[in-house]
């Protein structure tokens, strides 16, 4: 799922970098000339984070629910690695979260006339949606700290332990027994992209109550109980219904009646 959302942005954001309209607007490096076009645009691909920058890798205009956090080294290598001509894939931190981000050039024949960066976030709206898809605790781990869980945050430190552990583990969290297992989140490879060198790097750590499991099995296997003796019961009135009405054959002929 996260492969293919992303997929569909960094397609996105090619596309958009590469039209004239946008194209015209960052030539003239004017904020308010660029901001509706980028508004514009945002609305249509509904992305959490766009932002455009001009050649010098200033900020012209940003669009969505989270910001560009220009102050960041993840961003500034993109950013500036996209000033030269390249494709990045990186991660943007953000309060709850990372943003996953493709920065694409935009350029004319002659010269390149800015950036276009369109993100989606790893956070705890993404982690809802995980979670009813999947039907399991989600949790997603930046570098070796749980930024974001659909558990209780007194669990981060305990859960912090599950990075990097390639088998599965038993643990108890509370009062409940979970299965987990931690899978890293690499940044995925796109044709003819670089990929921002960074140490941050995401892991997803995906928890299974046993607890709620085992009680489900027990309640099963208490209604099969149920059932099997109800069945037995059933039988044994039936056996012994029809064992009354047996026919028998006596020296005088043949005689039905019921047996004592």
């Amino acid at each position: 799922y996260r492969t293919t959302l992303f997929e569909h942005f960094a397609r996105e954001a090619r596309l958009i970098a590469d039209l004239p309209r946008l194209k015209a607007a960052l030539t003239t490096r004017d904020a308010p000339t660029v901001q509706p076009i980028v508004d514009e645009y945002h609305r249509q691909i509904e992305s959490v984070l766009f932002a455009v920058t001009d050649p010098s890798g200033r900020l012209l205009a940003e669009a969505g629910r989270l910001r560009m956090p220009s102050a960041d080294s993840a961003v500034r290598e993109a950013i500036g690695r996209a000033v030269r001509g390249q494709e990045v894939t990186s991660l943007w931190p953000h309060p709850g979260g990372v943003v996953q981000v493709v920065t694409v050039p935009s350029l004319l024949p002659s010269e390149l006339v800015g950036t276009v960066s369109v993100g989606f976030s790893l956070d705890e709206e993404a982690l809802a949606r995980f979670k009813a898809l999947t039907n399991s605790e989600i949790a997603f781990a930046v570098g070796n700290r749980v930024q974001a869980s659909t558990l209780d945050p007194q669990f981060n430190s305990e859960l912090a332990a599950l990075i990097g552990v390639a088998q599965v583990r038993r643990m108890q969290l509370g009062e409940t027994e979970f299965e987990a297992v931690s899978l890293p989140l690499p940044l995925p490879g796109t044709d003819g992209a670089a990929t921002a060198s960074s140490e941050t790097t995401v892991t997803a750590l995906i928890l299974r109550s046993r607890t709620e499991r085992l009680r489900f099995l027990n309640i099963v296997h208490r209604d099969l109980a149920g059932t099997a003796i109800l069945a037995v019961l059933a039988a044994t009135i039936l056996s012994y219904a029809v064992a009354r009405t047996v026919t028998v054959k006596g020296p005088k002929g043949t005689l039905s009646r019921e047996l004592p």
